[in-house]
């Protein structure tokens, strides 16, 4: 309690508030159990930490992270199918991902323009070019991730699965705000990333 009450102030940013994460083993879904908490403002750092301990029994930290502003919200995810080899995905990401099913899905590894054209080929696609005049989306550096990742499934095959969500994409520049990957060092079948 007291270290959260101690980094808390570094880690505001243009928001003035923070995000707490409660990490949880086998908890995949956050939200939905109550595992994150926004609008902290500092004050509320250590508060929000004892509430986690109250409440996750099997707690082993908490994240505590600055609150980005808002934007569109992507999902990037790639694994490492047994049939086709490494896939990529693209899809409508944050807590909407399943709900929405926009996804695009194709072999890796791609090149910047192929990526850049799974983001236009998303059914939200609009989101990020500027949809009721809201700022368009700096496609370059979301393509740029998206690339990346499609190189390092392609090149790195023990890399199972890798899903950021979300990938938030600013009109400069996109931050990755959680990520998780499965490693198989094993010559056994992959299992398929989660939801894709």
């Amino acid at each position: 309690t007291e270290q959260a009450a101690e980094v808390a102030p570094g880690l505001v940013g243009e928001t003035g508030y923070l995000v707490l994460k409660a990490v949880v083993p086998g908890l995949l879904h956050k939200t939905d159990a109550g595992a994150v908490l926004l609008d902290i403002p500092v004050t509320g750092a250590a508060p929000a930490f004892k509430a986690f301990t109250a409440k996750f029994p099997t707690l082993t930290g908490v994240l505590i992270q600055e609150q980005l502003p808002v934007g569109p919200e992507l999902l990037v995810g790639a694994r490492q199918d047994p049939s086709a080899g490494p896939l990529i995905v693209v899809a409508a990401g944050g807590v909407e991902a399943e709900l929405l099913g926009d996804r695009v899905v194709r072999a890796a590894p791609l090149s910047l323009d192929a990526a850049h054209d799974m983001l236009l080929g998303l059914r939200t696609a609009a989101r990020l070019t500027g949809y009721r005049g809201r700022p368009a989306s700096d496609l370059s550096a979301v393509a740029t991730v998206v690339s990346n990742l499609s190189q390092l499934v392609t090149v790195v095959p023990e890399l199972a699965e890798f899903e950021i969500n979300p990938l938030i994409a600013f009109a400069a520049g996109a931050v990755v705000v959680d990520a998780r990957m499965r490693v198989d060092l094993g010559a056994g079948s992959v299992t398929p990333l989660r939801g894709n």
